[in-house]
């Protein structure tokens, strides 16, 4: 698993992310091991010494949403809410930690639920979660319906806070892909809100509260990549996530509750299984609200300094 590339460390690829396609993954690996891909398990066959799974994904995926897990994991399978699921958790982790950990996974069709609620019918057939056994991978990804997460240590709020960030990129990342790299808060700021959203609906801080602590907790430095295009060295950047986050909370109280999530539901709508860009975001913005949002967006995307509290910021007065 990997990201921007993987793709061609175990297969031909063109490692670009518009290069979609339909996989049919065949993996063989040691008898009583297991291999978890993504999509659906079509069969799998034993012989001699070797096992063999095959995978299928019958949704249009980019390269480095393709990923397998081979080794001793403890593999979970059934139905819920009519779409079926497989959750894997490696044997390296003990008891209670693979307890935890599929209590976790087993938050998954709720969540998955819920997104479907704020932003349309989830794209793919299957759901799911891989959890690792090595601690030192130190980052989740949102491999096309079956996420990889590291162990975290048990079902914390900001366990299942990653969760819902993986399953949102479901939608925001995987269903609609950014066309070049340097949109990459196109992804990252989407997921990021999608955290705050599901924290404001289940108890914890609301948006406002959360645009406003985010919008006063960093520095000079974390103000000074330009997120809409931040080069290589700050692509994964936390000002790549928490601003593209932070820019969509204010874009809600610039534009109204209702009339962000329509943005956000056609934006799903218009560009699924498809690439987009951040101008094309912008673009639909204002069609949809019908304002010039060009000052907006260039403050919040473009320049290098923190937004001015006002109106036109979507950030009101503390």
């Amino acid at each position: 698993m990997g990201e921007p590339q993987i793709g061609p460390w175990w297969f031909a690829a063109n490692e670009t992310p518009t290069d979609k396609a339909t996989y049919d993954i065949t993996l063989r690996v040691p008898r009583g091991q297991q291999a978890i891909s993504n999509g659906e398990l079509l069969s799998r066959r034993s012989q001699g010494d070797w096992t063999t799974w095959r995978w299928e994904m019958t949704d249009p995926m980019t390269t480095y949403l393709a990923f397998f897990a081979a080794g001793r994991f403890e593999v979970e399978k059934g139905t819920a809410d009519g779409r079926p699921y497989v959750y894997a958790v490696s044997r390296l982790l003990g008891d209670s930690a693979r307890d935890d950990a599929f209590r976790l996974l087993q938050r998954t069709p709720g969540i998955v639920a819920w997104l479907e609620e704020q932003f349309g019918p989830y794209p793919y057939r299957s759901v799911g979660g891989v959890v690792t056994g090595l601690r030192e991978v130190g980052f989740a990804l949102e491999n096309q319906s079956r996420p990889t997460y590291p162990y975290v240590g048990g079902p914390d709020p900001g366990s299942v806070a990653l969760v819902v960030h993986e399953q949102a990129h479901q939608w925001f990342g995987n269903d609609v892909t950014l066309r070049r790299w340097s949109d990459t808060w196109v992804h990252e700021g989407f997921a990021t809100y999608a955290e705050w959203l599901y924290a404001d609906q289940h108890g914890g801080p609301t948006l406002g509260e959360t645009l406003q602590n985010e919008y006063e907790s960093y520095g000079s430095e974390f103000w000074q990549v330009q997120v809409s295009d931040p080069g290589p060295a700050h692509i994964w950047s936390q000002a790549v996530y928490r601003r593209g986050g932070m820019m969509l909370a204010a874009l809600r109280n610039r534009i109204g509750a209702a009339a962000h999530e329509t943005l956000l539901r056609e934006w799903i709508s218009r560009h699924h299984e498809s690439n987009a860009t951040g101008a094309d975001f912008r673009a639909l913005a204002e069609e949809i609200s019908g304002q010039d949002l060009d000052t907006f967006f260039t403050e919040w995307l473009d320049d290098t300094d923190r937004p001015a509290r006002s109106a036109a910021n979507g950030v009101p007065a503390a």
